[in-house]
């Protein structure tokens, strides 16, 4: 049944965030694998964001281990600030702990959707 919202659609997971690259030839096999199976969109660390939408330019990337610059990187090994990100061609960011685990969420993230809107202001 249709609700008036787009199709959904899978996502494939290159490399973990918290996991570091192995090479560069791994990320574009897994992109390559990724395109040949008619999969629209991958969640990818940001650093592998500019090799990922030079293989695949129309790839929807969601980017996870968003943190403000110099936020605490917990476990992620593979981090980007929301304007690097969204610089580097990701499409929907993934922030978590950024704002869940701050002493002011509300603040941590007018301070993040601030910083998005400048990346993205014309």
């Amino acid at each position: 049944m249709k609700a008036g919202l787009p199709e959904p659609f899978a996502l494939a997971v290159t490399v973990l965030t918290s996991e570091k690259l192995a090479n560069v030839e791994t990320l574009r096999e897994r992109v390559s694998t990724v395109t040949t199976a008619g999969c629209p969109g991958v969640i990818c660390a940001a650093p592998d964001l500019t090799e990922v939408k030079k293989q695949a330019p129309n790839i929807f990337a969601v980017t996870p281990g968003i943190r403000p610059a110099g936020a605490p990187t917990h476990e992620q090994k593979r981090i980007a600030t929301p304007a690097d990100a969204i610089r580097d061609g990701a499409d929907l960011l993934v922030i978590g702990r950024a704002v869940t685990a701050v002493e002011d969420p509300v603040q941590a993230a007018t301070n993040i959707v601030t910083e998005v809107e400048r990346e993205l202001a014309p």
